[in-house]
């Protein structure tokens, strides 16, 4: 199921406002709300809960980072195919930190 119109209009304004900003850093508030909201969905508590997983919730910052949008999370509620990518992501990011 996708976003719907007016969902879809506020999410992409938002991430153009934040693409804009001045600041680079990431906004904690919002990755922390992000983090809770999809905890209450099954397929994200089990990763969230594994160890190996969560310090990339709390440390890494492309895994942060791509919490951080609005947009993107509730892609990751509605489709497979984004909880597939962000899966991906977050697999890379264990690779990374491993060979480091």
């Amino acid at each position: 199921m996708f976003i719907r119109g007016r969902e879809m209009i506020s999410a992409v304004i938002e991430a153009l406002i934040g693409s804009i900003s001045l600041s680079t850093g990431l906004h904690t508030k919002k990755i922390d709300a992000n983090i809770r909201y999809l905890q209450q969905y099954e397929w994200f508590r089990i990763i969230y809960e594994d160890e190996k997983y969560r310090k990339l919730f709390i440390t890494n910052y492309k895994v942060r980072s791509y919490l951080q949008s609005k947009l993107r999370v509730r892609l990751l509620v509605k489709n497979k195919n984004a909880q597939r990518r962000f899966l991906k992501l977050v697999e890379e990011q264990i690779e990374k930190r491993h060979t480091n």
